[in-house]
């Protein structure tokens, strides 16, 4: 029995040598840190513990990168103490029926929402989309080279919104979408239901959920102001658990979550490592009967068939050896890889097996709504406090003392955890309107630069007033 074993130890150890979805003969024999992961041990599946009884289960979706092509997603769920392949390719009449679900869905916005347009709709489909490929955001980290690549890939993702914005119902739609039938969205405060180190312990407790080989999202809804504002919560988490995931060759979820728009704030390095989509225009209260009747109609008809067909065009693509997996986003802003490119191809073809003309809501690009929030921040503050903005004529520059937003706060920050005003207004500024890089209480900002970024006018005694001397500058640059 012991020879038995052995004999199949090395078997396993020699097949795991070769890619049997190789299509180039040079990729047939895998790289050494390829065959390191793949020889982990099979059946060894960290499951994260619980640290409180109250605490929700979480539904079980296992990925296994050797098994995906030909047909299979190389993704597993347990089923009554079993596991079983996930993932079953759709026919053409039910991949028209999920497409026209989601177009019923975008088309409530539309008629519901105060002030809808096209690109606040593309973002509830960018949600769909990042909440689809998240069971292979580790294969495409797998895919990049360097650290700074693969933190293109956000393991968090936050939906802000505002009350009555719909963003819980959106949540659920999600769940349906994954099939995840068998439980809710979490809620924050239910994490840990009790304690007297909840707060902490709710951290404790999504933090080994990010380590466990899980592949299902973690759906929270109703994220904690608390979560954002104190720095040993979401900062630390997001930092730790992203970095992990640069260099980490188990295969973990990500973690989608709602959050009042107003209260997300996170440190630049928090921000790198997490996707931030806004979903915070309201619905009508005067139509309300009609969105709620709209949404339950469309939340009965929605089921998990495209997300079964997802996950096997989706493995099939990773399978691909001629793929690029470094498409850059169009919004040249970012210089960050759009790591759901593919995610959006597969999506389009969906749309022409449906005979749907490609809507004008489709995202063809990652968002950066971080930075559309930051400058808004700023607008703000300098629309209601300009006169707090030092002119300084002979630099170029405003001065504007930061700690000025601090006087009602410092008194409740006694064990120096709480992020500060001070500290949220100057990681939101762009570096490129930054005239030096030091945190000290009184910072410097580029006016011109300021003003292009916040969107606002210069003030008319900044306005640059031509003379004769302009002129002549001009002409001798030009000859």
């Amino acid at each position: 029995k012991e020879e038995l074993e052995v004999e199949k130890f090395a078997y396993e150890l020699s097949i795991n040598t070769i890619s049997r979805q190789a299509k180039k003969k040079e990729s047939m024999v895998v790289a050494p840190e390829t065959f390191a992961k793949k020889i982990k041990p099979k059946l060894e599946i960290k499951i994260a513990p619980k640290l409180n009884q109250a605490t929700p289960e979480r539904e079980l979706l296992f990925s296994k990168d050797t098994d995906r092509g030909f047909g299979h997603s190389g993704l597993y769920i347990e089923e009554n103490g079993n596991t079983k392949p996930f993932g079953q390719k759709a026919g053409k009449e039910e991949i028209k029926t999920s497409i026209e679900s989601i177009v019923k869905l975008i088309e409530n916005y539309r008629k519901y929402v105060i002030d809808y347009n096209d690109n606040y709709g593309s973002r509830i489909v960018e949600i769909i989309l990042y909440a689809f490929t998240s069971p292979f955001l580790q294969d495409i980290r797998f895919k990049l080279e360097s650290d700074s690549e693969k933190l293109d890939v956000p393991q968090f993702l936050f939906i802000g919104g505002t009350a009555g914005s719909g963003k819980s119902n959106l949540l659920q739609i999600l769940q349906k979408m994954l099939g995840l039938s068998k439980s809710k969205p979490i809620l924050y405060n239910n994490i840990i239901p009790t304690g007297r180190t909840k707060k902490a312990d709710t951290i404790t407790q999504i933090q080994l959920w990010m380590n466990e080989n899980n592949v299902a999202p973690i759906l929270i809804d109703e994220i904690d102001e608390e979560f954002f504002s104190n720095k040993d919560r979401g900062n630390n988490l997001i930092v730790n658990v992203s970095n992990l995931s640069t260099s980490n060759f188990d295969f973990t979820p990500c973690f989608i979550g709602t959050t009042n728009a107003l209260e997300y704030s996170l440190p630049q390095r928090a921000q790198r490592r997490s996707y931030y989509v806004k979903n915070d225009k309201v619905f009508d209260t005067e139509l309300k009967k009609k969105s709620v009747k709209a949404y339950t109609e469309v939340f009965e008809i929605i089921n998990d068939t495209l997300f079964q067909d997802f996950v096997i065009r989706f493995a099939e693509k990773l399978t691909d050896d001629n793929l690029s997996w470094k498409n850059y986003s169009l919004h040249s802003s970012t210089g960050l890889i759009d790591f759901l490119y593919w995610s959006r191809e597969i999506f389009k073809e969906y749309f022409e097996i449906a005979q749907i003309e490609i809507p004008a809501w489709f995202p063809e690009t990652r968002y950066d709504d971080t930075v559309e929030n930051n400058q808004s921040l700023w607008r703000k503050l300098y629309e209601y406090n300009h006169q707090d903005f030092k002119i300084q004529k002979e630099k170029g520059v405003y001065l504007f003392k930061l700690k000025s937003l601090d006087s009602e706060e410092g008194q409740s920050n006694r064990f120096g955890t709480k992020i500060l005003p001070s500290t949220k207004y100057l990681n939101a500024l762009s570096q490129k309107c930054k005239n030096d890089n030091n945190s000290s209480d009184i910072i410097e900002i580029k006016i011109k630069e300021f003003h292009d970024w916040i969107g606002v006018p210069l003030p008319k005694e900044l306005e640059h007033k031509k003379t004769i001397l302009d002129f002549f500058k001009k002409k001798k640059s030009e000859n």
